[in-house]
């Protein structure tokens, strides 16, 4: 989720020197969304319930992720939550509407990168707290056993009748199960390996001059290795 994130504000940036002004309210709102739904996965106060959390809609995930930023700050939890509905409804005025005016009728300006800034760094923070609570709880890796019915849920999905396997992900998956009894925080299960296959799967066949590439800045909201 914070990789995708990244790489979509890469895109952002790419879009707005090149004038690609329409994928612009996209992934202005896509990458808050990836951040936002990064953090509501490591809430220990989010039940599973079958793999259904991470099929929450997007109302849903703005929600109890702005919920809990209330919680720490009520002022920019409820700003916070303001702007992302404002990006949200943008994006569905061009989805949805496709106005002749094109992107004129923009009403706010957003810091989007501190807005995904926010939401993974909370997310670090609460999977380290995951973490500790779990190696303080857990005596015996026995006790914490990595299911396969469950954990393939990460590597397949099933989207209106039609099948995605993800072998980038399976491999991912059986890594950890090799590496750690129990799942670490965020910045520790992002290896340099994971990070270079991953972006590296979004760039182009050939170096071409002026083309896209993912690897500008790894680093644009989180410490990616």
């Amino acid at each position: 989720m914070i990789m995708t994130a990244t790489v979509m504000l890469e895109s952002m940036d790419y879009s707005e020197e090149n004038n690609l002004r329409i994928c612009i309210p996209y992934l202005e709102y896509y990458s808050v969304l990836y951040s936002m739904r990064s953090f509501v996965l490591t809430l220990a106060s989010q039940g599973w319930n079958d793999g259904q959390l991470i099929n929450h809609t997007h109302k849903k995930t703005i929600n109890i992720a702005c919920d809990v930023l209330k919680e720490l700050d009520k002022e920019l939890g409820e700003r916070t939550k303001n702007e992302v509905l404002g990006l949200k409804a943008f994006r569905e005025l061009i989805s949805y509407r496709a106005p002749s005016s094109g992107d004129s009728n923009r009403r706010l300006t957003v810091d989007v990168i501190l807005i995904c800034k926010v939401f993974v760094e909370l997310a670090q923070m609460m999977s380290e707290l995951l973490e500790k609570s779990m190696l303080k709880r857990i005596k015996d890796s026995e006790q914490f056993l990595l299911k396969d019915e469950i954990l393939k849920v990460a590597y397949h999905s099933d989207i209106d009748g039609i099948g995605f396997y993800d072998d980038e992900d399976k491999f991912r998956i059986d890594y950890f199960k090799r590496k750690y009894p129990i799942p670490a925080n965020i910045m520790h299960m992002i290896s340099d390996g994971h990070a270079e296959d991953f972006f590296g799967s979004w760039c182009a066949d050939e170096d071409v001059e002026g083309i896209f590439s993912p690897d500008e800045n790894w680093r644009k909201i989180f410490d990616v290795p």
